[in-house]
């Protein structure tokens, strides 16, 4: 699918000239090739959920049909027990992949961190991390409940399952979600102690956001009576990747959930600034440290404030056999607090604000213009030159700034609704409707 981005002048649907003039889609791009691996593939890094000690780890290739070749691992391992979540695993030449690759860890126990309290994980919890490709030599891979949640947003991103750009678009995805710039190559560590020596500033925000999730889970685990930590970790996440899975993106409750987290988390763990606190403050588990000081050394995520809204299309009555929408004119009104990125001067929308989706993501040469009012808050947009045509459904994601609480309200009016069973003589279609859904991600 070719989107292009028109210049910054909305263009009523009634004066375009080109709705009958055919795709326009220009030429294709070179296939990407991936290069045979020359030697010995190294795969190491650290598996928290806290940081897992004992753990199993298992390297995979994917199968001919895009999942994972489960029966049979192409190298298997074990994280350190000395309580770093470290480990090391090397597949020889003969075995090494040429696509993408999933890591997955089983069992092992942890800390946790927003409690103290020691947690095996359950028989049936897996966490894992795909990436798309692996080099000859080092590659350092992270596996969490961040890249667990990116294996399962690339999972249900298409029927092709685990391609390059469905992973590598997940992995940024959940990363910015949670203020972490990359929970691949960035390595977390246990955020109630002291920050390694190597500690990254990326990886002080991801062992920061991992103290975030382990709020979330002991937030969820009050919430709904759950047993124990390890059932309250397993409910969370299958919610989580159930909403990836089915709506590409957090739910409203999720990301206030998140917000709620970085509040409960940071304020009951002073040290997040990364400063020491005043003597005698008690870290999580009841126990003091020597000198009666949390160890300095992880950064909180900011409060979630990044959004996706959902457009489809929806209508009144039964549209007649063969009817296709070739263009949409309309205005969305966003809350207070919500942005979109825009050219200053013109108000044109930056390329990656519009993704068709559903029933429009796979046609080819669609053009789209755009007029963001940031005085009024709203955003003016045209589809057109839909060739040919898609049907009546999602068709659009459109992606925002700001910070969301869940009470926000989302107003898209539709100006003028093109189509019909003749791509190349549309007419103005009447009784068709417009739906949002607004989530995170």
């Amino acid at each position: 699918m070719k989107m292009r981005l028109l210049s910054n002048t909305v263009i009523s649907l009634a004066a375009m000239t080109f709705f009958g003039c055919g795709g326009g889609g220009g030429g294709g791009t070179a296939p990407v090739v991936t290069p045979p691996v020359t030697g010995p593939v190294v795969i190491s890094g650290v598996a928290a959920k806290g940081p897992l000690s004992g753990a199993d780890v298992r390297v995979y290739g994917l199968k001919a049909d895009g999942t994972p070749d489960t029966a049979n691992p192409l190298a298997t391992g074990k994280t350190l027990a000395d309580g770093s979540g470290g480990y090391s695993i090397t597949i020889p030449t003969s075995s090494a992949p040429t696509g993408p690759v999933v890591v997955e860890v089983t069992n092992g126990t942890y800390t946790d961190e927003a409690t103290g309290v020691s947690v095996t994980l359950a028989a049936t919890m897996k966490l894992h991390t795909v990436v798309a490709a692996v080099a000859a030599g080092a590659n350092t891979i992270a596996v969490t409940p961040l890249t667990e949640l990116a294996y399962k947003k690339a999972e249900g991103a298409g029927a092709g399952k685990f391609t390059a750009a469905n992973i590598d678009a997940a992995n940024l995805a959940i990363g910015k979600a949670f203020s972490v710039g990359d929970i691949i190559k960035s390595q977390p560590f246990d955020p109630t102690r002291t920050a390694p020596a190597t500690a990254t500033t990326d990886g002080r925000k991801y062992a920061g956001a991992l103290g975030v999730f382990s709020q979330m889970v002991n937030d969820d685990k009050v919430k709904n009576g759950t047993a124990t930590l390890s059932a309250s970790l397993d409910n969370l996440l299958t919610r989580l990747e159930t909403e990836l899975r089915d709506n590409n993106s957090f739910s409203e409750t999720t990301i206030t959930a998140i917000n709620t987290a970085i509040t409960n988390f940071t304020t009951g763990h002073p040290d997040q600034t990364g400063t020491v606190p005043p003597t005698g403050t008690t870290p999580p588990g009841g126990t003091t440290p020597p000198g009666g000081t949390i160890p300095p050394g992880t950064t909180p995520p900011t409060v979630y404030n990044a959004g996706v809204l959902t457009i489809s299309t929806a209508s009144i009555y039964t549209l007649p056999a063969g009817t296709t929408i070739n263009g949409i004119d309309m205005t969305i009104t966003l809350p207070a607090g919500a942005t979109v990125k825009a050219d200053a001067a013109s108000g044109a929308a930056d390329p990656g604000v519009f993704v068709l989706s559903g029933a429009a993501a796979a046609v080819p040469g669609t053009l789209v213009s755009s007029k963001y009012d940031k005085t009024a808050n709203t955003l003016r947009v045209v589809i057109a030159n839909v060739q040919p045509g898609f049907a009546v459904g999602e068709f659009m994601r459109v992606n925002f700034d700001g910070v969301f609480t869940g009470t926000e309200t989302f107003t898209v009016v539709l100006n003028q609704v093109s189509g019909g069973a003749d791509p190349k003589a549309p007419a103005t279609l009447t009784g068709v409707t417009a739906t949002s859904v607004f989530a995170g991600m």
